[in-house]
């Protein structure tokens, strides 16, 4: 099995439990981010690895685009855009958002280069 569909299969048997993880939702830590990005209502939003769509649940007064290569995560969400994608190969045109992020990720990803060439390619921005 490659690593990808190492992810996808363990991801998708963590979903449920993973949405509603005490660690995964903490008030503090999620403020404390959602300043550092410093989104405006305006701002359109690419958040490549985003699992069950925590952060967009936080967004949710802004256009969210949810990348994540496991269904049984995309299916947790309760908002955003839920889009069914490898972090590397994420279907974003070029300048179409204004934040592109990531939260709890970068570890799992194999080729993380991959990831931030994508970004790069799309002149996306990992924060402001």
């Amino acid at each position: 099995m490659s690593h990808r569909e190492t992810v996808r299969s363990q991801f998708d048997l963590q979903a449920e439990l993973f949405a509603s993880a005490q660690h995964a939702n903490d008030p503090a830590l999620l403020e404390q981010y959602l300043r550092f990005i410093a989104a405006r209502s305006e701002d359109r939003i690419a958040d490549f690895c985003a699992g069950p769509g925590i952060l967009a649940r936080q967004l949710a007064c802004r256009m969210v685009v949810s990348i994540d290569l496991s269904p049984g995560m995309l299916r947790q969400q309760v908002a955003g855009h839920p889009v069914e994608a490898d972090a590397s190969r994420a279907p974003i045109r070029s300048a179409s958002v204004e934040i592109a992020i990531s939260r709890l990720a970068f570890h799992h990803l194999e080729n993380i280069d991959a990831v931030i060439d994508t970004l790069h390619a799309n002149r996306l921005e990992l924060a402001r």
